[in-house]
């Protein structure tokens, strides 16, 4: 998950009542021309109400068509059939001084009235365990740039292993990992702190949200505003996560027992 992590974030007070569908994980690959055209923009279409500062070019190359990457994307729809949310992951096979490694990303977006149905949450993590399977042996780590609080909170508070994280100094292996990644995916450097990166993907907040997530008291949150205030400019703070099966049951007992609990 490279340059966003993108926004899922905070939940309209209008919650849609309807399950949202997932539809059929997409190989764009496989998708011909014009397929993968109608799947751009009707995806672009979905982004445009969530993010700004993302032309079609860029995000057609970002999310649809990233150079050199497996990638699977599924699209979320409502009971009339219109996307309305959507993820995309994406992996590649790469080496470092330390042998071959595997490197994931992704994006993903729901619109705001159908926010807090988690329709990701199943994909992300069938996605996940497929690729520790088909790499098993191999190093592997996703990798993100989280370009809001919700979305570095939603990964955080779920994973022991994310760095940075607050109250932890980050190991120096992950953070020069971190750094290295950030310069093979061109993620342009914006402040002093070498972990905060340009990305260019402004979430859409009303005065609301924004006031919302200001006064936070989550310590991952306040954490993350205090070390990229910039985030509303569209800057991003770099995350990396080994993939490993300890860490994928841990999620997932976790989001079982955050459900059984509600």
């Amino acid at each position: 998950m490279i340059a966003s992590l993108a926004r899922l974030g905070r939940r309209s007070p209008r919650r849609s009542l309807v399950r949202l569908r997932g539809g059929p994980i997409l190989d764009p690959d496989r998708l011909g021309r014009s397929e993968r055209d109608r799947l751009t923009a009707e995806l672009y279409d979905v982004q445009q109400q969530i993010f700004d500062g993302v032309s079609l070019a860029s995000f057609r190359r970002y999310v649809i068509e990233p150079s050199g990457a497996e990638t699977r994307i599924q699209v979320f729809r409502n009971e009339r059939g219109a996307a309305v949310g959507y993820m995309a992951m994406h992996t590649w096979e790469r080496r470092d001084a330390n042998g071959p490694l595997v490197v994931v990303r992704g994006e993903a977006g729901v619109l705001r009235d159908y926010r807090g149905h988690a329709p990701q949450v199943r994909f992300s993590l069938t996605q996940l365990l497929r690729l520790w399977l088909k790499y098993f042996g191999k190093r592997k780590y996703v990798f993100a740039c989280p370009v809001h609080p919700g979305s570095y909170w939603g990964v955080v508070k779920r994973c022991s292993d994310a760095w940075p994280r607050p109250d932890e100094p980050t190991p120096p292996p992950m953070q020069a990992l971190m750094t290295d990644l950030a310069k093979a995916f061109a993620l342009p450097q914006v402040a002093r702190d070498p972990l905060v990166r340009n990305v260019g993907w402004i979430t859409r907040d009303t005065d609301q949200d924004r006031a919302h997530w200001k006064g936070h008291q989550a310590k991952e949150v306040r954490y993350y505003c205090g070390r990229n205030p910039g985030y509303t400019k569209g800057h991003g703070l770099l995350l990396l996560v080994p993939l490993t099966l300890q860490m994928l049951a841990k999620v997932t007992w976790r989001i079982g027992k955050a459900r059984l609990g509600r």
